[in-house]
């Protein structure tokens, strides 16, 4: 993929490769585009790396995430950003890094996918319940 489509995705490539996958994501995050990022969490596996990134990297990773979700809830965008999210609700206290100005349209967008069949619409179910019902 040229850096022409994803903007800086050669530098994400390097930190990566070197281990630094916070270093990565603030670089996708700066520089890049959707395109970028979405091409990094693609080589990363979501429940190992939410362990590893700094507390307000985490947290900006999962708003951009809540945004890809909710711009399209039935696109291949928001069940990849599915995805990531179920890795950080299984992390404890990953649900922390959830902003809460998120919650109305995450609910929404999570509603939405569900009613779909297949995998995006059971982890969507899932997803809805863990957040939402489960946390009463």
């Amino acid at each position: 993929m040229l850096d022409r489509d994803a903007p800086y995705l050669s530098a994400v490539m390097q930190y990566l490769t070197a281990g630094r996958v916070d270093h990565a994501l603030q670089c996708a995050f700066q520089y890049g585009n959707e395109k970028t990022l979405r091409s990094a969490l693609k080589l990363l596996d979501p429940r190992g790396t939410w362990s590893q990134l700094p507390g307000e990297v985490a947290a900006y990773l999962a708003h951009v995430l809540v945004l890809l979700l909710c711009k399209d809830p039935l696109s291949d965008k928001a069940r990849e950003a599915c995805t990531w999210l179920e890795g950080l609700v299984r992390v404890p206290g990953g649900r922390e890094a959830l902003a809460r100005e998120n919650q109305q349209e995450l609910r929404k967008a999570l509603f939405c996918l569900s009613g779909v069949p297949g995998e995006g619409g059971t982890l969507a179910s899932w997803l809805y319940y863990q957040l939402f019902q489960d946390a009463r």
